[in-house]
């Protein structure tokens, strides 16, 4: 399912509230709040209608998010060996604009009651765009949000055909230590980079969304007694 939330902070706040009331009915599912940041143009929305199952290539032209677009899915998380699955877990994929001149004010709702975080780069821009990508995203976005456990990085090439094309790139050195997918909707192993890299944010994700929910279970069940 895919909704958009146009700039307005209000409209985003209404929609928190909605997403708590159906928490508070499916107590004993796993729910997850994931936002997808990064500068304009990385490829943010590409990868998430591909995680959604919206799409399988990239469009032929860009088309900005205007604030917000949220898709709904649902799916397993991995499990603690590579042969076995974790508890299903519904998704809210949050896919934020690139223009945080235009829509930086939007940013504390969508803070709000957020679980973890996507983050995509342009890998050709990656080493230009590092100031911005640690300055602005990751010091007054990602890290005000999530621990960096629950973050996951994906260098992202629309141009690459297929791994030896692919941009020399690395994170900036002001980041926290964590891995750098390196990523494309135009071969199979760039898709199943998004796969890797949104599966170890989810077993985080799930891990710590489950602990939420006993936590709040056990304070329903203590000031009921």
């Amino acid at each position: 399912m895919l909704r958009s939330l146009v700039g307005s902070e209000m409209c985003i706040r209404d929609r928190y509230q909605r997403r708590v009331r159906g928490e508070a009915s499916l107590a004993m599912s796993l729910r997850a709040k994931i936002m997808v940041v990064g500068p304009k143009q990385s490829g943010k929305s590409a990868i998430s209608d591909f995680l959604a199952t919206q799409r399988e290539s990239p469009k032929e032209s860009y088309d900005p998010t205007a604030g917000v677009r949220i898709q709904e899915f649902e799916m397993n998380a991995p499990g603690k060996s590579p042969h076995s699955e974790g508890p299903r877990i519904g998704v809210e994929l949050w896919d934020v604009s690139g223009d945080f001149v235009k829509y930086q004010q939007t940013w504390p709702a969508i803070q709000v009651d957020c679980d973890g975080c996507l983050f995509v780069a342009e890998a050709e821009t990656l080493q230009s765009k590092s100031t911005e990508i640690s300055d602005k995203w990751f010091r007054e976005l990602v890290l005000q949000t999530v621990n960096p456990g629950q973050v996951t990085i994906c260098a992202h090439s629309a141009s690459a055909t297929d791994r030896n094309q692919f941009p020399d790139c690395r994170l900036p050195s002001e980041l926290p230590d964590m891995t750098l997918y390196k990523t494309s909707l135009n071969y199979p192993e760039g898709k199943q980079g998004i796969q890797d890299c949104f599966n170890q944010l989810l077993a985080a994700v799930a891990t710590s969304v489950a602990e939420k929910r006993d936590r709040r279970e056990e304070a329903i069940m203590q000031g009921g007694q």
